[in-house]
């Protein structure tokens, strides 16, 4: 793994995903347990999903950022100047603005919640009802 300092936001937003024994070939298992003491199909993919989701979630839901375009009472980013003049003819507000958002409803965590639905797992409702810290 490259120093966090010359990694691309993507290696720093995944880098815990990675195991610190990635390029050791023993950290790797072939056989998974979950599908040795499932009775079908279905229950040994939702049990797998369940291990590797808990693996991939043990820090936290990942954060990323989501650019926003939205008319606001203030400024908050850049000021979306034709759009400004365009839908408020010369209003001073709300404002049109673009800025970007630090949350956790990125791609990765949409997608961990789709298979969750997929598979039937109860309580994969919306991604903030998967942080501890957070309200359901």
């Amino acid at each position: 793994m490259p120093c966090y300092r010359h990694m691309s936001p993507y290696q720093k937003r995944h880098q815990h995903l990675t195991p610190d024994n990635a390029n050791d070939s023993r950290g790797w298992r072939d056989d998974d347990p979950a599908f040795q003491e499932a009775d079908n199909l279905v229950e040994a993919l939702v049990r797998a999903y369940l291990r590797h989701a808990e693996r991939a979630l043990a820090r936290g839901l990942l954060q990323g950022y989501q650019s926003v375009e939205d008319a606001q009472p203030g400024i908050r980013g850049r000021v979306r100047e034709a759009d400004q003049l365009r839908r408020r003819f010369g209003l001073p507000l709300p404002v049109e603005v673009r800025y970007d958002d630090y949350t956790t409803d990125i791609d990765e965590n949409r997608l961990l919640r789709a298979a969750a639905r997929r598979l039937g797992i109860p309580g994969a409702g919306s991604i903030e009802s998967w942080h501890p810290g957070t309200p359901a």
